[in-house]
């Protein structure tokens, strides 16, 4: 599991520009926000300005799609200073890289969407990347996912997830919710219509392009305990994830 957390981090501070200064140390990561008051689509970067308490922050992230008055949060990064962008002709005093960034959503607004449903998501340490208002998709209901013989059920993945732990394996699910960019992946919430809340959502990280609402296979390696740290835990997920429709 050391070695586990310890490739995650490393393909962290790969992703973008790793120069912190000889002997800086790394501070405890945690989730900050703000909202959008200015944003620039430059190269390959989106850079934005963020009102943030009583502070205005510059960040800089792959290119995404932002606007001015979104609020958004982020975690962790990788400061510089006196950067030069080019794309942008402009230099920062401080600007701060990032891989872990996402738009927030305004709960209270989602649940006013008309025939909008929150998906039941507990909001626990386990499941906290998919809080409620992050997805208006119904949860498939007991028997509605069929699978195939050699595919298990998430309950099946959270009862046997001990002898499980390292190994392939495969099932399918309805995906609830994605999470774009984040340690350069996509980060999938899946549900089967199997378990008992709060084990009745998987999660399951993959690089390729996937639609929510959509019903798929799903073959990843399976890996347990995974603590990323700012209370992002998860009794078992999935690794390495491939779809199939």
């Amino acid at each position: 599991m050391n070695r586990h957390k310890c490739f995650l981090t490393l393909l962290f501070l790969c992703l973008f520009l790793p120069t912190l200064a000889p002997g800086e140390e790394a501070e405890e990561e945690e989730i900050l926000a703000g909202t959008v008051i200015f944003t620039q689509l430059a190269g390959k970067y989106t850079y934005l300005q963020i009102k943030q308490e009583d502070k205005e922050v510059w960040l800089a992230a792959a290119a995404f799609e932002v606007a001015v008055g979104d609020k958004i949060e982020y975690m962790g990064g990788t400061p510089m200073v006196n950067f030069y962008a080019k794309a942008m002709d402009r230099t920062f005093d401080e600007i701060l890289f990032l891989s872990n960034i996402r738009k927030a959503v305004d709960v209270q607004q989602e649940k006013k969407t008309e025939g909008a449903k929150l998906a039941d998501i507990p909001d626990d340490n386990y499941h906290r990347n998919i809080s409620p208002g992050q997805a208006a998709i119904v949860p498939p209901a007991p028997g509605e996912v069929v699978k195939a013989a050699t595919e298990l059920t998430i309950a099946e993945l959270f009862m046997r997830r001990g002898e499980l732990a390292d190994q392939t394996v495969s099932m399918r699910g309805k995906v609830l919710k994605l999470s774009k960019n984040i340690l350069g992946r996509t980060w999938v919430t899946l549900a089967d219509g199997s378990g008992v809340a709060p084990d009745d959502k998987l999660l399951a990280t993959t690089k390729q392009e996937v639609q929510i609402g959509e019903t798929l296979a799903v073959t990843g390696i399976v890996r347990i305990d995974i603590n990323l740290g700012s209370g992002y835990a998860y009794k078992v997920m999935l690794e390495e994830a491939t779809f199939t429709r």
